[in-house]
């Protein structure tokens, strides 16, 4: 803070002889006032933000982003996939093609072993975040930091009326030793104005004012902002979010990989009967023609003599 080399150069100044001696110690005792107050309310600030220090979002936010910036076109991409490979299907069936049939059966394979693994994701993502459901504020304060009390962590989280605020204690301190402060500044000015009219102080002790009642306003703020309603309404949001709309679009996501999987089951099965059916109806026809013709009766010269058109003339 600027305020602690702005009170060490007022103590530099009053270290200068003065004519009276007995107001320079009033003096001196003042702005040792001043200063203790001035770290006390340091202190106690340092205290407020200690346990809060631990709660950091920004490293679980960016990995949810990047998640999902993976999720939504790898999901895109495996759809697009399982339509082509519909559509391999559908050419081979139309075109009673060996070729595409075989690939389809291949292909689907792997998109079937794809299929069940992602409903097991699902289906296990689905459960935990049902667990997790049941009560947040049991799971937060088994993955909160150590250096975070578990009472600051359950008057966030749940925020009753009989539950007082954990940082009470410090922020009353605060706020007397700025008022101490203020108070033993308002000496200072008085008489160091006195005893040494010829040092520039006003402007030095102008700046020290400001920074007191800077820190005052900042106190007003924090002490907001530490409350519970605040932070507790956006925790129930983000629990509202994660168990409602969050288990609702995993349970969606389950249900459409399980019915995808079976249909692709279905498919692969019938799939690779069609293309034997196909190989042996294809090896039939290629057996059947040359049968035909060797079972018909051979014709002897007499038959051939009766096709042939006779000679009147002769």
């Amino acid at each position: 803070m600027k305020i602690r080399p702005q009170l060490v150069e007022l103590a530099d100044i009053f270290d200068q002889p003065a004519s009276n001696q007995t107001a320079l110690s009033q003096l001196i005792l003042a702005l040792n006032v001043v200063q203790g107050n001035v770290t006390i309310a340091i202190n106690a600030a340092g205290d407020i933000r200690r346990p809060l220090m631990g709660i950091v979002m920004s490293n679980f936010l960016n990995t949810g982003d990047q998640w999902e910036l993976i999720r939504w076109p790898g999901t895109v991409a495996i759809l697009a996939l399982l339509l082509v490979l519909c559509a391999v299907l559908l050419v081979g069936v139309a075109r009673h093609s060996r070729c595409a049939l075989i690939l389809f059966s291949v292909c689907g394979l792997l998109a079937v072993t794809g299929s069940w693994l992602m409903s097991g994701l699902y289906l296990s993502s689905s459960v935990a975040v049902g667990d997790l459901c049941i009560d947040p504020a049991e799971y937060l304060a088994s993955e909160a930091p150590s250096e975070m009390p578990t009472d600051v962590l359950l008057y966030y989280t749940q925020c009753e009326s009989v539950r007082s605020n954990p940082f009470t204690q410090r922020l009353r301190e605060s706020q007397n030793a700025i008022n101490n402060a203020r108070t033993a500044m308002s000496t200072v000015s008085k008489v160091s104005l006195v005893l040494f009219k010829s040092a520039g102080l006003q402007p030095k002790l102008g700046a020290v004012s400001a920074d007191l009642n800077l820190s005052e306003r900042l106190l007003t703020q924090l002490t907001a902002l530490v409350d519970c309603k605040a932070i507790h309404f956006n925790y129930l949001t983000a629990a509202r979010g994660l168990c409602e709309g969050g288990l609702l679009g995993l349970v969606l996501m389950l249900i459409a990989s399980f019915i995808a999987a079976i249909l692709l089951t279905v498919m692969v099965w019938v799939d690779s009967h069609t293309w034997i059916y196909i190989r042996k109806r294809n090896d039939y026809s290629q057996v059947e023609e040359p049968s035909y013709i060797s079972h018909q009766p051979p014709q002897n010269h007499q038959t051939m003599a009766r096709t042939l058109p006779r000679n009147h003339n002769g």
